[in-house]
């Protein structure tokens, strides 16, 4: 759930220091008078809140995903160009911009050229099923698809964003 993210690491500092100055407030043989014994509990009290809001607005703010390193773990995975399927072969998956992961595919099928919008109804259909699109949206990462035939004439580009799957 939390991972040791900068932002956490510094949530953790006020946190350790307030309970280190509650620790030493309530220990005994305190060299501390009365007086100060009580403006530090109150002053690590507020320390440690101070740590806790720091650590839960962090929480799920992260950085956002870099369409740039995901696709190149994609390409370090895969040896492309791949064979999707018996009609189409996905030949490079590159970075659009910072937060667009685009697919580049080519129809190899028989009749490799294919009516636009029965692909892109075909594609979206089950866009929002497939765990390895809704974890790309989750991250905030769009997807685009460009399709071509064999001889490099664009069929369809089928651009999709997390908020096409609720998200």
């Amino acid at each position: 759930m939390f991972g040791l993210a900068p932002s956490a690491l510094e949530a953790f500092i006020p946190i350790a220091g307030g309970l280190l100055g509650f620790w030493v407030s309530f220990r005994t043989g305190s060299p501390l008078g009365d007086g100060a014994r009580r403006i530090l509990r109150w002053t690590s009290v507020a320390l440690v809140g101070f740590g806790l809001v720091l650590l839960f607005s962090h929480r799920d703010a992260g950085d956002p995903a870099d369409a740039t390193a995901v696709a190149s773990g994609i390409k370090a995975k895969l040896a492309l160009p791949v064979q999707v399927d018996d009609a189409t072969r996905l030949d490079d998956v590159r970075a659009i911009s910072r937060s667009e992961l685009g697919y580049f595919l080519t129809l190899t099928g028989p009749g490799a050229t294919v009516d636009a919008r029965q692909l892109e109804s075909k594609l979206r259909a089950g866009a929002c099923q497939n765990p390895d699109y809704l974890a790309f949206f989750r991250a905030g990462i769009s997807l685009s698809f460009t399709y071509q035939t064999p001889d490099q004439v664009q069929v369809a580009r089928v651009s999709m964003v997390p908020k096409d799957c609720g998200l």
